[in-house]
């Protein structure tokens, strides 16, 4: 009898589990109230109990938590060829405060441009590609590119001490063949004076978008973008850099651009 219970009470999690992952698509996601502390650590543990997204033609999962000042989202995945992808190009994560596909405010994190060649992660050993894995993302995540093609300041580079006074932090781990995809935003916020906010308006509807390669390139500045997103002072003008980590390696074909896009709906209050 008991042990009746408990394949019902394992078949009944299972289903509960397979409606979750099932009822959402890459085209829009429902964030949920953050009820929890939830650390940029690369982790994810927090997230077990969180609303996911698995995106069959992306190989991700994606979850989003809000409360009313910040933005929490979460990626990963077990897939090699996409993982080496985001570790050698970097990746890309562009908001848009009115929902769409405009690439007017990014974050470039891990940088992407101390990892070594795709091909020869693949060649090597499972225990040296993890140690050496280890160590390229620790170097690639010590600074963050903020991206804003639409405005005069196209590109600044940062620490993430930087960052993080500004309301912004990320992390990329690798562990046990998942890597996991942390990042905090600033949402606007009565008592917010972080220069960059994604819900400036107070939008119930924001765009994301994760990006590598190619796809990671911003809208080319023509004058003054969209509104929507503050400005930040100080860093170098000019055009922003494109991402993809440089040439193709010898003898290696260039992946595919990653590029998924979703509407993230933000959850309004605890209840």
């Amino acid at each position: 009898m008991k042990l009746r219970s408990r394949h019902s009470l394992f078949f009944s999690s299972a289903i509960l589990l397979l409606m979750v992952l099932t009822a959402c698509n890459s085209q829009e996601i429902q964030s949920a109230w953050r009820d929890r502390t939830i650390t940029i650590d690369g982790n994810g543990n927090e997230w077990n109990n969180a609303l996911s997204c698995y995106v069959d033609e992306s190989r991700v999962l994606l979850g989003a938590t809000n409360d009313f000042c910040n933005l929490y989202i979460r990626l990963s995945t077990s897939d090699r060829g996409l993982q080496r992808q985001l570790l050698h190009e970097g990746c890309t994560i562009w908001f848009d405060a009115n929902g769409g596909k405009n690439k007017a405010f990014g974050l470039r994190h891990p940088m992407g441009r101390q990892m070594m060649p795709p091909q020869q992660i693949g060649e090597r050993e499972p225990r040296v590609v993890n140690e050496q894995m280890d160590g390229m993302l620790e170097k690639a995540q010590e600074q963050v590119e903020i991206l804003q093609p639409g405005s005069a300041v196209a590109s600044r580079i940062m620490s993430l001490d930087e960052a993080d006074k500004l309301g912004i932090e990320l992390r990329m781990s690798v562990t046990k063949g998942l890597l996991v995809y942390e990042v905090k935003v600033p949402l606007i916020c009565e008592d917010s004076s972080y220069p960059f906010v994604v819900a400036p308006h107070g939008v119930k509807t924001i765009g994301v978008g994760f990006a590598a390669g190619e796809a990671s390139k911003g809208n080319r500045p023509t004058g003054r973008g969209p509104g929507g997103f503050g400005s930040g002072g100080g860093g170098p003008g000019g055009d922003f850099p494109g991402g993809g980590g440089g040439m193709p390696p010898p003898g290696g074909k260039r992946p595919e651009p990653f590029e998924l896009w979703t509407k993230v709906s933000l959850a309004l209050n605890g209840g």
